[in-house]
């Protein structure tokens, strides 16, 4: 096998597994920090929107939404 292959084989196998632990560490941040929570919410037409929701576990300070909050208020205002 010539140097010149063996070298780019072993660069793009380092550079696969950084990028395969980076991505476990991002997974465990996740799933330590957040609670998940999955709903089926049903449309007019028929179909079911797949919807995942995460929560922060850490329940010590304030979220940047709220839910007394009218939602029209967040939306830009469209005139016809």
């Amino acid at each position: 096998m010539k140097p010149r292959y063996l070298l780019t084989l072993v660069l793009f196998l380092s550079l696969a597994v950084g990028f395969a632990q980076q991505n476990t560490a991002e997974k465990n941040y996740v799933s330590t920090h957040y609670t998940k929570k999955t709903f089926k919410i049903p449309m007019r037409d028929g179909v079911h929107l797949h919807t995942e929701v995460y929560v922060p576990k850490d329940k010590s300070r304030a979220i940047p939404w709220s839910c007394s909050a009218p939602l029209t208020a967040l939306a830009p205002t469209v005139r016809p």
